[in-house]
């Protein structure tokens, strides 16, 4: 006797939408709103990358206001051009991550240590909580960061910082 074998389709559960058919915009309230086709507009909505560091181009996510799941674009590029400028200024002060240009100090006197350093938007001060989980280095030299608010930080290649930069990373990471 042959044994059946059912499988998960993951599919079902899933609504793409048809990037030839949405349409996303902004209302007079500057909410977040999207139209597929002939329907009704949902929103207002929030978007999130799939992948936001590898592919901010990639899966998104269209969600209302309490999380629920709208709908999911593959592509941003196959979104028609206007939609297509929505969506990525959203993403742009969704993701938005100040680049570390230079750590000035970190002052590790204190139960958090406090950072100290120069970012592509200017001067920025914050305290980290935790060296292991809230300082990630890559195995390309990149580094992220987050700090005691949850806002983030990043520095592309830790090579190449200034020399000083580089140790006061280091030492706060490998001791």
């Amino acid at each position: 006797m042959k044994r059946r074998t059912s499988t998960y389709d993951l599919m079902q559960e899933l609504t793409l939408l048809d990037p030839t058919a949405v349409v996303v915009y902004r209302d007079e309230f500057e909410d977040l709103y999207l139209r597929e086709g002939d329907s009704e507009p949902v929103g207002p909505l929030i978007i999130e990358c799939v992948q936001p560091i590898s592919h901010v181009d990639g899966m998104l996510i269209f969600r209302n206001m309490q999380g629920t799941q709208v709908g999911l674009l593959r592509r941003l590029n196959d979104l028609p051009c206007t939609s297509r400028a929505v969506v990525q200024h959203e993403l742009r002060m969704a993701y938005r991550t100040p680049v570390i240009t230079s750590i000035l100090s970190i002052d590790t006197r204190s139960f958090f240590p406090r950072w100290d350093v120069q970012t592509d938007v200017g001067r920025r001060s914050f305290e980290v909580r935790s060296s292991t989980h809230d300082v990630r280095i890559l195995a390309d030299g990149r580094a992220f960061l987050r700090d005691a608010d949850s806002n983030r930080y990043w520095i592309p290649d830790i090579a190449e910082l200034d020399s000083a930069s580089r140790t006061a990373i280091e030492e706060f990471v490998w001791g």
